[in-house]
């Protein structure tokens, strides 16, 4: 499964691109150590490892489908192969054993197997670390050997004629870890990548073996390989040198655009192309870089997204292999991965609409994966990230995925936008489920399981869904849940078993004031039920808890809706079927505050209507607004209403001056004085309004120039007058208004100063 690490490939174009390519990426199942392509047989080996599943084979890989179709065993741990240029063999090394064996392409088994010696050396044995067969021989290949102890690990390189040892090899240590043909035959070139020595020699193969004939430098690098194509060597860090007759001249270095100099390189000369292929690593990407072999510019680079890939480690590219044509590859990662890479243009130009379905991995579980419903038309390939193909997938890592649509030849189009999967990594504890007051089930009575917390969903053993659970029938009940964050479910609860009496339960509560109770409050109520006295009342409220007795108390907590059950329970431990019920919880609108203006005759609320006008608390009016005209004089107040609730009533405003008429006459024979005012106000009534007045008394009534009542009263109407207190007022305006029963005698402002 960490295949899909890689080139699940998302496109995407990078600036230095000369064509719209897209890329048919196949995944090969298994891990592998090496792979090679066999051009005369157009059949495609790779090795795979001990530790691979299956491993210690030679698999042969379908270069078109990348199916496996067939293993044969060679050996521990193959680590690296190559094929005769007959295409009759191939030549394998070991990491498992010191040996190489020759696999019969047409018999499909070993015929030839040797040591490469070292037995006696104190570093020995040797191993191979890279194997070439002579141009247009079966039976002679020049080996670099390798021990696994020590650094620099080189061992010389040696020549084996059907496996014997030719007696000539070259020095040990500081020489040539890699090694490939040039343009001569029987002549190679080797490149020490281990220590600083960084020399390419000329090694000519003849009877007696190989020796080292001439050194040249210039190239440079650690962990570079080298490769031989029409003439020229060509180095994974870019450097290209030009063969005469043997000879390397440096050439310069190939453009590979943004491979990451520092990471490692896989690459491939395709003959007669004039083209060199570097596949590695750009920023978060890969990227396969297509240089011209003789100008060593850059053509074309695609790019590949890694970073939305499920698992990305970065692993570096290893092996980059022809597949007899220039658009057509097998690519393998350092950690094994191997796929096949074709390059092509395809005739879906448009991305697919976003995924839509589920995206996490329950624990122990596995994902499916499907495309949106209006692309499952069997008439369209869809190829997911992952390079699985078909309407739906399954997959089991979490990560970044996407899919594309691929045209009739194969080669997807533009990508879905990604989409991320998630996996729980664990399961969740169960749910608690509370144990009944009596786990005993009596004739004609139920019991009701239930979770602790009201929004639990809960999947019960009986298949039922909900919070709670009614049960009428002996046996053993459990429940999990359903995670609301990804739907996966958690373990199950403690199971509760149930018991069958043929005692009768007894009857259900009355609830008094019913079961669905609206309430314009956030402060606690009282919930109250009856049942005969010989009963006990239990109440069960999630969130809240449990109680006893004929009365309960509900407040709001964690919600407005609070539900409840009570059942009542008889001596012998029987329960009764519950009575459920909510009480659901209301806020009040804000208390308004009143205020009056006397010029426009208009009473103003503070808030937002609908407003509830009351005079002499009672309703006159309702406005939808906040400002309201009254209709007598008198005290007003107000309420809010919204769709459940009323709010408080207001402050109490004095109106005056709208139905009463005002006796201007009366009104001049009564003097006020002085005003401003600090500390009195006095009154005097002339004796024409003291005869009129009697003995009756004259309500007075002092407010705010808003309208606020502050104070009221009565006095007395003497010859010799009257005052009223104002030194607790503060510096402002103020309306005195005295009327008698039948009529306003005065109403003026005051203006009070300090």
């Amino acid at each position: 499964t960490s295949m899909k690490q890689l080139l699940t490939l998302l496109l995407f174009f990078a600036s230095c691109s000369l064509t719209l390519t897209a890329q048919r990426i196949v995944r090969v199942e298994g891990l592998y150590n090496d792979v090679v392509y066999v051009p005369a047989r157009q059949e495609l080996y790779a090795v795979r490892p001990a530790a691979a599943v299956s491993g210690n084979v030679v698999s042969q890989i379908d270069p078109a489908t990348g199916a496996v179709l067939a293993d044969y065993f060679v050996g521990s741990d193959p680590s690296t192969v190559v094929a005769t240029t007959s295409g009759r063999y191939l030549y394998i090394g070991f990491n498992g054993e010191n040996r190489v064996r020759r696999f019969d392409l047409n018999r499909k088994q070993v015929d030839l197997e040797f040591s490469l010696g070292g037995e006696d050396d104190s570093l020995g044995p040797f191993y191979a670390e890279e194997i070439v067969p002579l141009r247009g021989s079966d039976d002679v290949v020049a080996i670099s050997r390798r021990n696994t102890c020590c650094s620099p690990r080189h061992e010389g390189v040696a020549v084996f004629d059907r496996g014997q040892l030719r007696s000539e090899t070259t020095p040990d240590h500081t020489g040539s870890n890699t090694i490939t043909y040039t343009d001569v035959d029987d002549v190679l070139i080797g490149y020490n990548n281990e220590t600083t020595d960084f020399a390419l020699r000329r090694m000519p193969i003849n009877a007696q073996g190989v020796t080292v004939s001439k050194e040249y430098y210039g190239f440079d690098g650690f962990g570079v390989r080298i490769e031989y194509a029409d003439g020229r060597i060509y180095a994974t860090n870019g450097q290209v040198a030009t063969l005469d007759n043997g000879v390397p001249t440096l050439a310069g270095r190939a453009n590979t655009g943004e491979l990451n100099s520092y990471g490692e390189v896989a690459l491939e000369a395709v003959p007669g192309t004039n083209r060199v292929y570097y596949l590695g690593a750009s920023n978060d990407r890969y990227a396969l870089v297509e240089v011209d072999a003789t100008t060593l510019t850059l053509v074309s680079s695609t790019p590949f997204n890694l970073s939305s890939l499920p698992g990305y480690q970065g692993t570096d590219p290893y092996r980059l292999i022809g597949l007899g044509s220039p658009d057509a590859f097998a690519y393998m990662l350092r950690d094994g991965q191997l796929g096949l890479l074709t390059l092509c243009t395809s005739a879906v130009t448009t991305a697919p609409p976003a995924y839509t379905g589920l995206t996490n991995i329950c624990y122990g579980a596995e994902l499916t994966l499907s495309v949106p419903a209006d692309l499952t038309t069997g008439e369209q390939t869809i190829v997911w990230s992952t390079n699985q193909t078909g309407d739906t997938i399954t997959v089991t890592e979490p990560g970044t995925y996407s899919y594309r649509i691929a045209d009739a030849t194969g080669c997807p189009g533009p990508a879905s936008p990604d989409f991320y999967v998630d996996q729980e990594y664990y399961r969740q504890s169960g749910p608690y489920i509370a144990t009944p007051r009596s786990t005993v089930l009596c004739a004609g009575g139920s019991l009701t399981l239930s979770s602790e917390y009201s929004d639990d969903q809960l999947v019960w053993s009986t298949g039922e869904v909900g919070r709670s659970l009614t049960v009428d029938q002996a046996g053993e009940y459990s429940a999990y849940r359903i995670n609301p964050d990804n739907g996966c479910p958690t373990e199950s609860s403690t199971p509760i078993s149930i018991t069958e009496s043929q005692d009768s339960a007894p009857p259900a509560p009355i609830m008094l004031g019913g079961t669905l109770i609206d309430t314009c409050t956030r402060e606690t109520i009282t919930l109250y039920a009856e049942a005969p006295d010989s009963l006990t009342l239990y109440w069960e409220l999630p969130n809240i808890g449990s109680g006893e007795g004929r009365a309960f108390f509900v407040y709001p907590y964690f919600s407005s809706t609070q539900e409840f059950s009570v059942v009542s329970a008889s001596a012998n431990g029987c329960t009764s079927s519950p009575t459920t019920g909510s009480v659901t919880f209301h806020t009040p609108p804000l208390q308004p505050y009143l205020q009056y203006n006397p010029a426009t005759n208009t009473l103003a609320s503070t808030g937002e209507g609908p407003i509830l006008w009351y005079y002499q608390d009672v309703l006159e009016a309702e406005t939808a607004g906040r400002f309201y005209q009254p209709k007598n004089d008198g005290f007003y107040s107000a309420r809010a209403k919204d769709e459940f609730c009323v709010s408080e009533s207001s402050n109490l405003v004095s109106v005056a001056g709208t139905t009463a008429t005002q006796d201007e006459l009366l009104s001049s024979q009564l003097q006020l004085y002085p005003n401003p005012v600090s500390e009195r106000i006095y009154l005097r009534f002339d004796p024409g309004l003291l005869t009129l007045l009697g003995s009756r008394p004259v309500t007075y009534q002092l407010s705010s120039a808003s309208g606020q009542l502050l104070r009221t009263g009565t006095v007395l109407a003497t010859p010799a007058g009257t005052d009223l207190p104002v030194a607790d007022l503060s510096s402002g305006l103020y309306v005195l208004t005295l009327a008698t029963p039948e009529r306003a005698i005065l109403r003026k402002r005051v203006s009070v100063v300090r």
